[in-house]
């Protein structure tokens, strides 16, 4: 009577071991797939990680380039003091070279030229000089030029400014034999140009970086 008793008992155990096993296979089967989704994930993870680590690198690479430029033009702006803006601003006959890099200035402090007459007597050209003198050469520009937006200098700007820089009278061994002040500056301008050259590259960069 005992064992009558006891075998739906059994039987019932068997399904409930059967029902069992059948969630553990379900079980196991969700895992790998799970497993599967997440090694395939981390295959992604780690290629777009070597992809942003590779944007990094070229990011670096062109910042490393141009930054010692232009911390070496910071350096010589914050040597001149004021005594050397008065030297420049003092030149009765200022050098084609002294001529060239404040045109420059100008040009990246938006002091608009003057019109005056060519030295033919008939036509017109812009000076920069006189204009300078009253609205640049002051002991302010020193700061100016080192609290300069370099990031967001307009297209246009630099534009202007290649063709001048790029002049023999403005190469640093002409500008040191004219004035300190004209060679300092001059540093300055060229290392504002070559820093947004890079960053044309490194920007876009920047904006992968983000992404990724």
């Amino acid at each position: 009577m005992e064992l009558q008793d006891l075998i739906p008992k059994v039987v019932a155990k068997q399904k409930e071991t059967a029902a069992m096993m059948v969630n553990i296979e379900k079980s196991k089967k969700q895992v790998q797939e799970k497993t599967k989704e997440v090694e395939a994930e981390e295959t992604v993870a780690k290629a777009k990680l070597e992809t942003a680590n590779a944007i990094k690198t070229d990011c670096d690479e062109a910042l490393k380039k141009v930054m010692p430029i232009y911390h070496a033009a910071m350096r010589a702006v914050q040597e001149l003091d004021k005594n050397d803006i008065t030297e420049i601003k003092g030149f009765k006959s200022p050098p084609p070279g002294a001529v060239l890099v404040i045109k420059t200035l100008c040009i990246m402090f938006n002091i608009p030229g003057e019109k005056v007459k060519a030295p033919n007597g008939k036509d017109t050209v812009l000076d920069y000089w006189e204009p300078a003198k009253k609205k640049l050469l002051t002991p302010e520009l020193l700061k100016k030029c080192q609290n300069y937006e370099k990031d967001t200098v307009p297209i246009p700007m630099i534009e202007a400014l290649k063709p001048l820089i790029e002049d023999p009278n403005y190469q640093d061994e002409v500008l040191s034999k004219v004035s300190k002040a004209a060679w300092g500056l001059a540093k300055w301008v060229r290392a504002i140009v070559q820093y947004d050259e890079a960053m044309k590259v490194v920007k876009p960069k920047q904006q992968q970086l983000k992404e990724a």
